[in-house]
C-alpha cells in the first residue's frame, strides 16, 4: 500500500467514524425527542382528564320549572281511585295555568290542582298551591322535602291567585 492510499484509507476511515457518531447522536436525539413527546402527550392527557373532571365536579346544575293544572280524581270511581292524576294542562305561567282553570270547568268526579313542577338532576317534586298560597319546600315523590321554592313563584301565585279552582 502507498503511503498516498494509507493517507486516503484514513482520511474515509475518519469520515467514516465521524459519520457514524452523528449517526448515532442523531439517533440519541430523536429517541429523546420521542421519550419528551411521550412524556408530554401523557402529560396532556392527564391534564384533560383533570379538567373534565373538574368540570363535573363544579357543572352547574339544570333546574326547570313548569306550571301544572292536574286534574284529579275527586273520589272513587270505576277508573280511578280518589286523588289519581287524570289530566295534565302546562303552563310556563302561573296566571295562565290558572286562567285555563277557570276558564274550562271540572267533569263530575274531578277537582283541579295547581302545581309548580321542578325538574333537577336529581328529580322531579311538587309542590302545590293551597288556599292561594306555595308550600316552602317543594316535596318529592317520597314526600320527602326537596328543595326551597324561589320567592319569585311565591310572589308570582300572591299577584295571580283570585280563587281556588273548580270542584265538580
Amino acid at each position: 500500500m502507498t503511503k498516498t492510499t494509507a493517507i486516503a484509507y484514513s482520511a474515509a476511515y475518519a469520515n467514516y467514524a465521524a459519520a457514524r457518531t452523528a449517526y448515532h447522536a442523531a439517533i440519541e436525539v430523536i429517541n429523546d425527542v420521542t421519550r419528551a413527546a411521550a412524556a408530554s402527550r401523557q402529560r396532556l392527557q392527564d391534564a384533560a382528564a383533570a379538567l373534565d373532571a373538574a368540570d363535573q365536579a363544579v357543572k352547574p346544575m339544570t333546574v326547570t320549572y313548569e306550571w301544572d293544572c292536574e286534574t284529579v280524581a275527586d273520589g272513587d270511581s270505576a277508573d280511578f281511585a280518589d286523588g289519581d292524576i287524570v289530566e295534565h294542562a302546562h303552563d310556563s305561567s302561573f296566571r295562565d295555568v290558572h286562567a285555563w282553570a277557570d276558564q274550562y270547568p271540572c267533569e263530575p268526579g274531578r277537582r283541579y290542582e295547581l302545581v309548580l313542577v321542578r325538574d333537577d338532576d336529581e328529580g322531579r317534586s311538587w309542590a302545590y298551591v293551597t288556599e292561594g298560597t306555595l308550600p316552602a319546600r317543594f316535596t318529592d315523590a317520597n314526600g320527602a322535602d326537596a328543595a326551597k321554592v324561589p320567592q319569585r313563584f311565591h310572589r308570582e301565585v300572591a299577584a295571580n291567585f283570585t280563587s281556588t279552582p273548580h270542584r265538580s
